[in-house]
């Protein structure tokens, strides 16, 4: 199992998620999950079959960032 793959399918369920950790990790964190979403061709192949389409978010608050799956229709509100 890859390093950030626990968070990403734990994401994946919830629809948001925070983890709590060092300032100095916040970078590694966000950029491991947003690539094991890349890396996630299932995820890429069944969620525009249903008709969904999500965009990964994230805040960072403290010691705390939150993921969000936010659905995506490519339009953007002006």
């Amino acid at each position: 199992m890859r390093k950030y793959q626990l968070i990403w399918d734990a994401l994946k369920v919830n629809n948001t998620l925070s983890i709590e950790a060092d300032v100095s990790l916040h970078r590694r964190i966000i950029q491991g999950v947003i690539k094991e979403k890349w890396r996630d061709l299932g995820w890429k192949v069944i969620c525009p079959e249903l008709g969904n389409t999500y965009k990964l978010a994230y805040t960072i608050e403290g010691v705390k960032v939150t993921f969000t799956l936010e659905p995506y229709t490519g339009i953007r509100n002006l």
